[in-house]
């Protein structure tokens, strides 16, 4: 028995990591980075490796001391074992992406059973959002990682008789990398569910053993002090612009961007669950299956998804990739219940029904996605020119919603989940095989890059005019020095134009500069958005030669070329 109780679970995990790693890594390089943050952060690792510094990251050769330092090693190691590139560029938060799914699969199974690991996991695995965040170069998907498994071990630590000598350290570790990951974010998105469920269970004198958690705050002191000592004693002004500028101004102020309603995350995250919240009868049979034998569990899991949820609704500043943590737990509620679930539609009219209805609002999708491709693109095409893959996605959704019907006139729950799930693989595939690169292409700089590189000279000046985000990965692409022209956007608060020569070109130059070089004719190459270009023009009567051009951006020459 024991035997067979491993083969399903070595072919339960190898199903669940080929399925993953497929998702993930497949067409990983395909497309061109994406500005603003696989842009920055691209140069920000490209420009550690070029100076063999591992303590102080920079950008375009300023310090960029928003973020500590975790993302950036881990793009460094990757970018050393693969050379630089867009896949390696991408290949750590894919990675974590992956060991994400295992991390819960194997928790799922330690709490519950395998059937429902198995189940959690393969919701995770083929959720949409989670699926691609774990496809870009952003910090999200490897801080998610360590907060949920932060979480996981406090829970193991807190329920399981054994091992809470290795569960409590482990904890201390991982949220001390998720700290060295993103920063202060991690006390809360830990410590809110983590009070919530002691408080609710009554167990907070069983939680508080001294000699864990003296040993625990020993190694997060170890792990996290590696890299804050250095920095501190490097830039001394690290800790202001940190908790100050980049937490607490960004938490309460509505002076930053990616403003949003407090209930953004309310709506997006239902949404981020489909097609599971579609099918009400399993939701609402969440509490009375839980009840009888993983309270706890359950209060754990709403509270982790629920606090992380909570806590970022209450932030000025909102992103919809913020919101990754919070998905594993909440599959785990919707893999756990529909593994429990095999029966329900045999003996349940109302469950029959209440499925009959999520089958409806996926063929309702298909017809909507179908009149909106066929007759309404028109409105939104020249911004996203994916008609042809909305019909495939319509497509999808009709041929599942068969698939739905034809299971429950079976009434099978569990063909019903599969079906599912191999929806949305399909509607996964095609987005990953390519999709991005119509989308995206507005959002690189590699086409300015391909164009300019073949008539680029050494003594050429390469500026970028304006707020830079759009162009962080020019130089990236250029393989030439790129100038910044003022200091606009997020880097505009952290230093003062004065500091700069008259003469001087190197990291940037003040705008009054700029427009010297304007007047006086020097040849130069620039980059900005068309707006700014044209506002340039009203003001000083520019002649500029256009290189390349797209509907937002432009690459123009200025003065006589040699």
């Amino acid at each position: 028995m024991k035997s067979l109780t491993n083969k399903y679970l070595y072919l339960s995990l190898l199903l669940i990591t080929g399925l993953g790693s497929f998702l993930l890594f497949y067409h990983l390089g395909a497309r061109p980075l994406y500005n603003p943050d696989e842009g920055r952060y691209t140069q920000i690792a490209c420009e550690m490796i070029d100076r063999n510094d591992w303590v102080e990251p920079r950008l375009y050769n300023l310090d960029y001391l928003a973020k500590p330092v975790l993302f950036y090693w881990l793009t460094i190691i990757s970018f050393k074992i693969f050379g630089i590139s867009e896949f390696a560029g991408r290949f750590m938060p894919a990675l974590f992406a992956l060991f994400g799914v295992i991390a819960t699969f194997f928790f799922v199974k330690k709490v519950v059973d395998l059937r429902a690991a198995f189940f959690s996991a393969l919701v995770l695995v083929v959720n949409f959002w989670y699926i691609q965040v774990g496809r870009f170069m952003v910090i999200d998907m490897v801080f998610s990682f360590f907060i949920i498994s932060s979480l996981y071990l406090f829970y193991l630590g807190l329920t399981e008789k054994k091992h809470k000598k290795v569960y409590y350290p482990l904890f201390y570790a991982s949220l001390a990398l998720a700290f060295l990951t993103k920063g202060l974010a991690c006390f809360f998105l830990t410590g809110i569910p983590i009070c919530l469920h002691l408080i609710a269970t009554g167990n907070i004198k069983g939680s508080t053993r001294k000699r864990y958690h003296l040993l625990g705050l020993f190694i997060f002191a170890v792990i996290a002090g590696s890299w804050l000592i250095h920095i501190i004693e490097r830039e001394p002004e690290f800790l202001w612009l940190f908790i100050v500028h980049e937490h607490l101004s960004r938490f309460t102020s509505n002076d930053f961007e990616h403003q949003q309603p407090w209930f953004f995350y309310l709506v997006l995250t239902p949404l981020l669950l489909t097609p599971w919240t579609f099918f009400i009868g399993p939701l609402q049979l969440l509490f009375s299956k839980f009840k009888n034998d993983h309270k706890n569990l359950l209060l754990y899991l709403l509270f982790s998804g629920g606090g992380i949820i909570l806590f970022f609704s209450v932030s000025k500043t909102k992103l919809p990739t913020y919101c990754v943590p919070a998905l594993p737990f909440f599959c785990i509620l919707i893999g756990t219940i529909w593994s429990k679930l095999s029966d329900e539609l045999r003996t349940s009219i109302s469950f029959y029904r209440k499925t009959l209805a999520g089958i409806i609002i996926l063929f309702a999708i298909s017809v909507g996605a179908t009149i909106v491709a066929l007759f309404f693109f028109g409105l939104i095409e020249a911004e996203f020119p994916i008609r042809n893959e909305l019909l495939i996605a319509s497509g999808i959704y009709a041929a599942s919603a068969f698939a739905c019907l034809f299971y429950l006139k079976k009434r099978s729950i569990i063909g019903i989940f599969y079906t599912l799930a191999v929806m949305m693989c399909f509607i996964l595939i095609p987005v990953n095989n390519g999709l991005y690169n119509v989308v995206d292409k507005l959002y690189t700089t590699k086409y300015f890059a391909e164009t300019l590189k073949p008539m680029l000279k050494s003594t050429d000046h390469v500026f970028i005019y304006g707020n830079p985000t759009h162009f962080y990965d020019l130089q990236y692409y250029l393989g030439h020095p790129v100038t910044l022209v003022g200091l606009k956007g997020e880097l505009k608060p952290k230093y003062a134009e004065e500091d700069i020569e008259e003469d001087e070109i190197g990291a940037y130059i003040p705008d009054e500069n700029f427009n010297s070089l304007l007047l006086n004719g020097k040849p130069f190459y620039c980059i900005s958005r068309k707006k700014d270009l044209r506002r340039l023009n009203a003001s000083m009567n520019i002649n500029v030669e256009i290189v390349h051009e797209n509907p937002l951006f432009v690459l123009f020459r200025s003065g006589k070329q040699q």
